[in-house]
């Protein structure tokens, strides 16, 4: 949650996409700082990419279930990363299918993954650190 909100405030500008429907506090937490941003469905990211500097997506998304491969989560990165751009991942409910997770990818510039302590272990409201 606090990385969440923090994203934000760490972003000078830029046009925000979330991919849709989703948890509703990533576009929150965007629109509260000022950005404009576009809820997009999985079919139109492609169309959408590469007008927008940061794409949230929820993987695996709840409450569809839709899980996105890693190739086509890295050929998004790649489109936003070679423009300054942000490729946010929120993995919260990966923890059923670790090997998938792309934490293991954060070492390319633009790509943040977002895990989550509380969801697989139902320890909701517990805070680390």
């Amino acid at each position: 949650q606090a990385a969440i909100q923090a994203l934000p405030r760490v972003r000078s500008g830029g046009r925000i996409g979330v991919l849709s429907p989703c948890y509703a506090e990533h576009a929150h937490a965007w629109r509260k700082n000022g950005f404009v941003v576009r809820e997009v469905g999985e079919q139109e990211v492609e169309y959408f990419l590469d007008s927008l500097d940061v794409l949230v997506v929820v993987n695996p998304n709840n409450p569809t279930g839709l899980h996105l491969s890693a190739e086509r989560l890295l050929e998004w990165h790649a489109r936003l990363a070679e423009r300054g751009g942000w490729l946010v991942i929120d993995e919260a409910f990966m923890d059923n299918t670790p090997g998938m997770s792309l934490v293991a990818e954060t070492w390319r510039i633009g790509l943040i993954v977002l895990r989550s302590f509380g969801k697989f272990f139902g320890l909701a409201g517990v805070r680390l650190g």
